[in-house]
């Protein structure tokens, strides 16, 4: 889109994978607004287990209270 703009010398000159780049930053950016205003509306419990859970590599067991994780009381020996 922004080629379209640009006097066709000048759009020769710019490398098509800088405009490329240029574009996936500012959806990446729209994107990012976007997810921050969908978790400021969870409520504080939904957050305090989705983010663990999304970010912090964890499985879901690990971010519920009371939940059993996978494996557990299997009676392996460790």
């Amino acid at each position: 889109m922004a080629r379209k703009r640009m006097p066709a010398d000048v759009a020769a000159k710019v490398a098509p994978d800088l405009i490329d780049q240029a574009g996936a930053r500012i959806d990446a950016e729209r994107l990012t607004r976007r997810l921050a205003k969908a978790l400021r509306r969870l409520t504080d419990a939904d957050r305090n287990t989705l983010l663990p859970y999304a970010w912090g590599d964890l499985d879901y067991g690990c971010c519920i209270p009371g939940a059993r994780r996978r494996g557990s009381g299997s009676g392996a020996a460790a």
